[in-house]
C-alpha cells in the first residue's frame, strides 16, 4: 500500500516537495504563473529549485491556500537550505 506524502516532510532531496504537490493536484507551472501573475521563470525557479524571495513564496502560498510556514518546508531541499538561511526565509 502506497503512503501519501504529507507537506510537513523535511528537506531530504534535491527536488522541492512543492513540485510533487503541484503534480498530485494537476497544477502546471504555467497555470500557477498565470494565477499569481508571476513569470514562468520565477515559478520554475521556485518549483524546481526552491529559490524565491519571501514575497513570491507568500504569493504562491496564498494562491495554493497553503500556510506560509508549510510552503517554506515544501520548497526546502538539501541543496537550498543555506540560501534560505542567508535570506532569512523561515
Amino acid at each position: 500500500m502506497k503512503q501519501k506524502k504529507d507537506s510537513s516532510k523535511k528537506a531530504t532531496s534535491k527536488i522541492p516537495f512543492l513540485k510533487e504537490y503541484l503534480i498530485e493536484r494537476g497544477i502546471t507551472q504555467k497555470v500557477l504563473a498565470e494565477q499569481t501573475f508571476l513569470s514562468t521563470g520565477t515559478v520554475h525557479k521556485l518549483v524546481n529549485k526552491g529559490i524565491a524571495c519571501r514575497s513570491v513564496i507568500l504569493l504562491v502560498a496564498y494562491s495554493l491556500n497553503v500556510p506560509y510556514d508549510e510552503m517554506v518546508v515544501m520548497i526546502q531541499t538539501t541543496s537550498n537550505k543555506q540560501y534560505h538561511k542567508e535570506k532569512g526565509i523561515k
